[in-house]
């Protein structure tokens, strides 16, 4: 591990301690369930954590963990906390080790590193009804994304460059007093977690937000079934008992790992 990624397996340990405390299910996934499969850790170029919940567990934890946590230590991240952080899966943030994210550099939330911690929701059975409950949460995630993180990057060309210096200019003046941000989170919850109540056959990250793994992480509900005890560097963390399943339907051939000019974290 990198002095980063110590820091990051800290937060780690302290999640871990908390769930097991209350008895709540959770699991590795996305690259750190890969680094747990395949290098038992980190990816060597990592810069995150990632874990989930099924949405009853997610809320559970909600309801509890400030009760555990050393509030000189550590911050849970949540809107109802900060209104200006505008997403539906949660962090758990270091106060004493800190990345400040361009996106978000001048929004007033706490910039400690962290761990994105997201619920899994049902997704509406039939091809026709799981497009309109993506393609409605998509639509929101958009509206949220160009209000809150538009930001120029040194890539960009120069006509688009300028285009995002003048809507983050704007966003800049107005955020203090957004009132249309709230309204849409409120929105894209409801449509998010509308078919809870009810069985479906799968279930799916739709609180990803607006990247590029959005729509992607769609899996069968017995995917979900269960959980084993896989090493992570120090010690074993919960994992997907189906984690083969699981990690090719998102990644294809997991274990191989990605050309060296992909090597790298992904957070700036």
């Amino acid at each position: 591990m990198n002095q980063d990624q110590k820091n990051l397996y800290e937060l780690l340990i302290e999640f871990d301690r908390i769930c097991k405390l209350e008895n709540i299910n959770y699991t590795l996934i996305d690259g750190t369930l890969l680094g747990a499969v395949r290098h038992k850790g980190f990816i060597p170029w990592d810069d995150d954590l990632d874990v989930a919940m099924k949405r009853e567990d997610f809320d559970k934890f909600n309801s509890i963990v400030e009760k555990h946590l050393d509030p000189k230590k550590h911050f849970y991240q949540t809107h109802q906390e900060e209104k200006e952080y505008v997403q539906e899966f949660t962090k758990l943030r270091s106060l004493d080790h800190f990345l400040i994210q361009e996106a978000t550099k001048n929004r007033r939330i706490h910039q400690g590193i962290w761990i994105d911690i997201f619920p899994f929701d049902n997704l509406a059975d039939g091809e026709i009804e799981s497009k309109k409950q993506l393609d409605l949460v998509n639509k929101y995630n958009l509206i949220l994304k160009k209000l809150n993180y538009v930001y120029a990057r040194p890539q960009d060309k120069t006509v688009i460059k300028l285009a995002k210096k003048s809507i983050e200019a704007v966003n800049l003046l107005l955020h203090r007093i957004d009132f249309i941000s709230p309204i849409i989170f409120e929105k894209r919850h409801k449509a998010i977690t509308q078919y809870n109540h009810i069985k479906t056959k799968r279930i799916s990250n739709l609180s990803e937000g607006p990247s590029p793994f959005y729509g992607k992480s769609i899996h069968d509900q017995e995917v979900f079934d269960g959980t084993i005890q896989m090493q992570f560097e120090h010690d074993e963390y919960p994992v997907l008992k189906d984690y083969d399943t699981y990690l090719t339907n998102f990644y294809g051939d997991y274990m191989t790992p990605p050309p060296v000019e992909e090597r790298f974290g992904t957070h700036d």
